[in-house]
């Protein structure tokens, strides 16, 4: 996060997950809120291959939102 913008890495396509747009609002504002990094971890947190969106070794890429869903599923309430 840059300025309270989040900030993916080059290559990483917005949300194809089916997931409403207040609901990937309501997970940008809670990261935000709890100083945390766009997938739900501690700030400065690294991550093997620069990501935890992209399994190296099955080569399958996971959603961001799908991501911290997983982490936090009460944000995917109302």
């Amino acid at each position: 996060m840059e300025d309270g913008k989040i900030i993916m890495p080059a290559g990483f396509k917005k949300s194809q997950a089916d997931i409403p747009k207040k609901t990937q609002e309501k997970i940008d504002n809670y990261l935000s809120e709890n100083n945390l990094n766009e997938f739900g971890d501690s700030k400065g947190t690294m991550y093997m291959g620069g990501s935890p969106l992209y399994n190296e070794s099955t080569g399958q890429s996971t959603d961001r939102y799908e991501h911290v869903l997983k982490k936090f599923p009460n944000l995917a309430k109302s």
